[in-house]
C-alpha cells in the first residue's frame, strides 16, 4: 500500500530495509509480517539507511557546511539558491566526491582561499567545483561535474546552522546515502597512479591546493 501511494519523484521504498514497530516494540516480537494489528495500535515504519545519515554536516572555522546526496534533477540548484537566498549553494556530480573527508578537505581550501582573497573565481560555489574537478577552466568543470551530469548529485551549502537545518529538512525526503568510495577510483578521475603511502584523496587535495 505504501509503495502504491508514494509520491512520484521520490526514492523507491525498499521494503527489505525497514523496521516496523508496533506500539514502540519491534514487530519481530509479535509475529513479524504476520503480526496482528488492532484498532488503536500505533505502527511506525522506519527506513534503514546503511552507512548512517545521508546528510553530512561540519564546520570549517565559523562557516557551517551541509552536504546532501540526491538524485540528479530532483532539486534545481538555481531554485534552491532563490529559496535559500542567504546561503551559498552548489550542486556537484556525486562521482567527483570520494567521501565526506575528501569534500571537507576541498572546502577547507576554498574557504581559506576566500578568506585570503585568493579564490580561482569571484564565487566560492564555483571555486570549490573547480578544485574538485582539478581544473581552472569553468566550462570544463560545469560540463563534467555540474548538476545533472551524473545519476546522483551532492548539494553543498554554506550558511548558518538555522539555514542549513531548513535546507536539510527541505531535501530530507529525497536524500540518498552519501557517497563513500573505499575501492577503485571513479572513472571521472582518469587513470591515477597512487604511490605507496599516499591515497587518492591526498593527491586530489594536493592538486586542489596548487591550482
Amino acid at each position: 500500500m505504501l509503495a502504491d501511494c508514494k509520491p512520484s519523484g521520490t526514492p523507491d521504498l525498499d521494503t527489505r530495509n525497514v523496521l516496523v514497530a508496533i506500539n514502540g516494540a519491534d514487530s519481530s516480537v509479535s509475529g513479524g509480517l504476520s503480526a496482528t494489528i488492532r484498532d488503536g495500535d500505533r505502527v511506525d515504519i522506519i527506513p534503514v539507511i546503511h552507512g548512517g545519515s545521508p546528510t553530512r554536516r561540519f564546520d570549517i572555522g565559523d562557516v557551517g557546511v551541509a552536504a546532501i546526496c540526491i538524485p540528479s534533477g530532483v532539486a534545481d540548484p538555481d531554485a534552491l539558491r532563490r529559496h535559500f537566498a542567504g546561503m551559498r549553494i552548489q550542486s556537484i556530480n556525486a562521482e567527483y566526491i570520494l567521501g565526506a573527508s575528501h569534500l571537507r578537505r576541498i572546502l577547507e581550501i576554498s574557504v581559506e582561499a576566500e578568506r585570503r582573497g585568493a579564490m580561482l573565481t569571484d564565487r566560492i560555489e564555483t571555486d570549490m567545483m573547480l578544485r574538485l574537478v582539478g581544473t581552472t577552466q569553468i566550462s570544463e568543470a560545469i560540463g563534467s561535474a555540474g548538476a545533472g551530469v551524473g545519476p546522483d548529485a551532492v548539494v553543498v551549502a554554506l550558511g548558518t546552522s538555522g539555514e542549513l537545518d531548513s535546507l536539510c529538512e527541505e531535501l530530507s525526503g529525497v536524500a540518498l546515502q552519501f557517497p563513500e568510495r573505499d575501492g577503485e577510483a571513479p572513472g571521472c578521475f582518469g587513470m591515477v597512479s597512487v604511490p605507496p603511502g599516499r591515497s587518492l584523496e591526498d593527491m586530489l587535495a594536493e592538486r586542489a591546493a596548487v591550482l
